[in-house]
């Protein structure tokens, strides 16, 4: 026979419980942690988890500024060594220096057209050099983006709200959930943690943090919406609270998302955070979804975050 749900306060789940200033949320919407870090030693695997993470964006404007210095550099020590070390003649500095950077790139790409080539010992070792630059140089490219392809990537669509709304015989705190892909979402489950900081005697922040309970904590298959609901019944610490007061507090709904995605053939996870004040008041989630003439169920992703006003 099942267990009742005790609606308890739990250990620190590893955020800190202490600290003379307030933070202003512990998770951000993004899911990352609201740290920031000093005095950490950096090392090369930290470069490569920058670039896996960053956007595409930025990275290929790091990949082009990269090839870019290299090839400035390169073309600078090929005119510092002199025009006619790549077998044309001399013209105005810039000409010159153009065609430098030209002979640069193809060395460094390993394409040659047969018009520039190294003239003399000297130059040819620095086009060996470079050669050798150029090909460390693809393989890491490469190989970040193989890393980025084959990253993982995460599914699930938070909405941006969080509503306090009557539900059943009491209230309860809900947001709503979709998978952003058209893959398989399976075995998902939620665990939920409420964090209130309140300030002591004197003058640090406590941190107490409930397990939330819910309504249910998993489901099969995320093949449309769900709405996850946090009961507020009389074992919950917001029960003796009004609305206002509820929206008052400074806490934190910290959330985590664990399922298995079909495409990856793995377990992935996913957190994000709400902030009790945001709280929006006595609204509904909007139904996203319906079937077609087809018989196919349609969702309409627009409608995540749409709400109404409850009934009076």
């Amino acid at each position: 026979m099942k267990k009742p749900f005790q609606f308890k306060k739990i250990k620190d789940p590893g955020f800190g419980s202490f600290d003379s200033k307030k933070i202003a949320r512990i998770l951000n919407k993004d899911g990352s942690f609201n740290v920031k870090h000093i005095n950490r030693k950096t090392s090369f695997r930290d470069l490569y988890h920058h670039l896996i993470n960053i956007n595409w964006v930025t990275f290929f404007c790091y990949i082009f500024i990269g090839y870019l210095i290299i090839n400035l550099l390169f073309a600078l020590i090929y005119h510092s060594i002199g025009i006619e070390s790549i077998g044309i003649e001399s013209k105005t500095e810039l000409h010159n220096y153009i065609q430098c950077f030209y002979f640069s790139t193809q060395t460094f790409t390993t394409v040659g057209y047969g018009t520039l080539s190294p003239k003399g010992d000297i130059t040819s070792l620095v086009a060996s050099i470079e050669a050798f630059i150029g090909l460390l140089a693809f393989a890491f490219a490469t190989g970040l983006f193989y890393g980025r392809f084959s990253k993982p990537k995460p599914s699930i669509l938070f909405s941006d709200k969080i509503i306090l709304r009557p539900h059943e015989d009491g209230r309860a705190l809900m947001f709503r959930i979709t998978n952003e892909h058209t893959n398989a979402l399976i075995d998902v489950k939620t665990h939920i943690i409420m964090i209130i900081r309140n300030k002591n005697e004197d003058g640090s922040y406590g941190v107490t943090p409930y397990q939330m309970k819910l309504e249910r904590d998993n489901i099969n298959f995320l093949s449309l919406t769900w709405t996850i609901v946090m009961k507020i019944d009389k074992d919950n610490p917001l029960f003796e609270k009004t609305d206002e007061e509820i929206k008052a507090l400074d806490g934190e709904i910290l959330v985590r998302m664990n399922y298995f995605d079909d495409t990856f053939s793995q377990e992935l996870y996913q957190q994000t955070s709400y902030i009790l004040k945001d709280v929006v008041l006595n609204e509904k989630f909007v139904k996203s979804y319906g079937a077609n003439r087809e018989g196919q169920n349609v969702l309409d992703y627009s409608k995540l975050n749409l709400t109404e006003k409850i009934d009076a």
